[in-house]
């Protein structure tokens, strides 16, 4: 069982209906499910997940690591501690380092596996020129 389908997370692609832009989501449609803190995976871009897992590969291997790696742009808004071996997520989930390295994994996997296409980049092209012209 994939650590998605163990804390009942979805993952998916969605276009935003103003502006065409591509965004990857991380979502739990669960209620009160304390998963749904790890919602804020949804605002960190590629390089930030890769960060992310890079810097907890360096923890698990006992090496010195960078004490700010989580404070990024995308998770500016989220009260994270790191207390090792355990993240603390807006004062409400405690999730092993294990579990959250694997989580981003996954959540990179799947940007991976569902790229923005060339088809999106013409839709959101699109948008882009329908808002041009309706500003002109």
């Amino acid at each position: 069982m994939s650590k998605r389908e163990e804390f009942k997370l979805e993952f998916y692609k969605e276009r935003d209906r103003i502006d065409g832009d591509i965004y990857y989501v991380c979502i739990s449609e669960v209620e009160n499910n304390p998963y749904g803190s790890l919602n804020f995976l949804s605002f960190l871009d590629s390089v930030e997940i890769e960060y992310f897992i890079n810097e907890i590969s360096i923890i698990q291997k006992g090496l010195i690591f960078d004490p700010d790696f989580i404070y990024t742009g995308g998770t500016e808004g989220i009260m994270i501690e790191f207390n090792n071996p355990y993240f603390l997520i807006d004062n409400y989930l405690n999730i092993h380092m294990d579990d959250l390295k694997s989580i981003l994994q996954e959540y990179k996997d799947f940007q991976k596996q569902n790229p923005v296409t060339f088809f999106d980049r013409i839709i959101m092209l699109l948008y882009k020129f329908r808002q041009m012209i309706k500003l002109s």
